[in-house]
């Protein structure tokens, strides 16, 4: 869209000069936010639509049919309109999954620490305190990471 107004004001500015391309609303910097950019687009088209272009230009045989510019121009403001509507969408389901997924972890992160502290319990009162230590939880293991003893296989740790 921004290269669009780009192109449409280079033209319009190159073939009847920059009062036309002002009078059309086309701003000498093009907005870079996707909301503003629709506006101005927009209220180009409006104005392409309801302005009758009465200067001459430059080189006659360079002259511009406003309605037909209005007309693509719409057609890529309706394309554009989907694609940020395509975009807020995608944000709702990207905060939606990431609130699902937190709550996800919240909920596997309690049963984790039950089910280690009570496995933890029985091993000690089992006898087995070195067991008992192997599972306990630590902050590397609720992070996901392993501790020195988990790399070593279990038969081991049972010595």
């Amino acid at each position: 869209m921004k290269a669009l107004l780009l192109s449409l004001r280079t033209t319009l500015a190159s073939t009847y000069g920059v009062p036309v391309a002002a009078a059309y609303g086309i701003p000498s910097q093009i907005p870079d936010d996707p909301e503003v950019l629709l506006r101005v687009a927009s209220a180009v088209e409006r104005l392409l639509r309801d302005r009758p272009l009465v200067e001459p230009p430059k080189i006659r045989s360079l002259a511009i049919a406003p309605l037909a510019v209005a007309e693509d121009l719409g057609f890529a403001i309706a394309d554009f309109r989907r694609a940020l509507a395509d975009v807020d969408r995608e944000k709702r389901e990207a905060v939606l999954s990431q609130s699902t997924k937190n709550l996800a972890m919240a909920r596997w992160l309690s049963t984790y620490q039950g089910v280690t502290e009570a496995a933890c319990g029985l091993y000690a009162l089992a006898g087995h305190a070195a067991l008992a230590e192997g599972i306990r939880p630590t902050a590397r293991r609720l992070a996901g990471l392993p501790e020195e003893e988990d790399a070593a296989p279990s038969t081991e740790r049972s010595r």
